[in-house]
């Protein structure tokens, strides 16, 4: 499951990652109580290396640690180029989704 966000070059101000992460945690967490974490991939990818930053620089810190502590992956720094079936193609290279387990 790739998940992320980007913003207007022009308009920065405007960019809000939180529901996004709010999102992602939450998929996160309603995976393992389901006891099917370990059956998918999470991906969070942005073209900002600082994802979240306007809510503070301790902020990013957290959550890209938690992102890590729980086995989520990132792909920060890159803008995203186009979305595939398959994968989500950045200017710094793609990722692909990957099937870890049959899903029944």
């Amino acid at each position: 499951v790739a998940i992320g966000f980007a913003g207007n070059p022009k308009e920065p101000i405007a960019m809000r990652g939180g529901p996004m992460f709010e999102f992602q945690f939450g998929i996160d967490q309603q995976l393992r109580r389901k006891g099917r974490r370990e059956r998918f991939e999470l991906t969070f990818f942005s073209p900002s290396t600082t994802p979240g930053k306007r809510l503070g620089s301790k902020t990013v810190d957290y959550l890209l640690k938690e992102m890590a502590r729980r086995g989520i992956h990132t792909h920060l720094g890159h803008k995203v180029v186009c979305f595939e079936a398959d994968r989500v193609m950045t200017e710094g290279g793609g990722f692909e989704r990957k099937y870890l387990r049959q899903y029944r």
